[in-house]
């Protein structure tokens, strides 16, 4: 009983574990293959979450530092119905910064999850997904490092 005093903390990143590496008992989880897809048609959005500034300053000429695990596992993706705006689904990104998930076809919006400070010009984005097809959004992560 003592995860009560905690669990609102820890709940979005255990729905994403869940989703991540139980999709079949979620229906929405990010799979390479895309085992546990919603039953029916299905289409997919996948794409990679680069992230900078990852230190307060970029020397020239030195590659900028690459991200950790943990650094790309603590960020997600809400997806939502574009018509409706209800929430569909919550997706982490994986330990390298991608993600897949699969979901009937539509139209959804994709949002960044609040995380501090972080913040990306290319969300909010709106996608439109189709049966048997792959939909590619490949995001930059600004951490707010300065």
């Amino acid at each position: 009983m003592h995860s009560r005093h905690y669990s609102d903390q820890v709940s979005d990143d255990t729905l994403a574990f869940l989703r991540t590496y139980l999709p079949s008992a979620t229906g929405l989880g990010s799979s390479p293959t895309g085992a546990g897809a919603p039953p029916g048609p299905v289409g997919y959005l996948e794409g990679r979450a680069t992230f900078g500034p990852l230190r307060p300053v970029e020397i020239a000429g030195v590659p900028p530092p690459t991200p950790t695990p943990e650094t790309c596992t603590a960020r997600g993706l809400i997806i939502s119905d574009a018509a409706s705006g209800a929430e569909v689904a919550k997706v982490g990104l994986d330990a390298d910064c991608t993600f897949r998930v699969a979901l009937p076809p539509g139209a959804y919006r994709v949002l960044l999850k609040p995380s501090g400070m972080d913040r990306s010009q290319d969300l909010p984005r709106d996608v439109q997904l189709v049966d048997g097809q792959t939909v590619r959004l490949d995001i930059s992560i600004d951490k707010g490092i300065r």
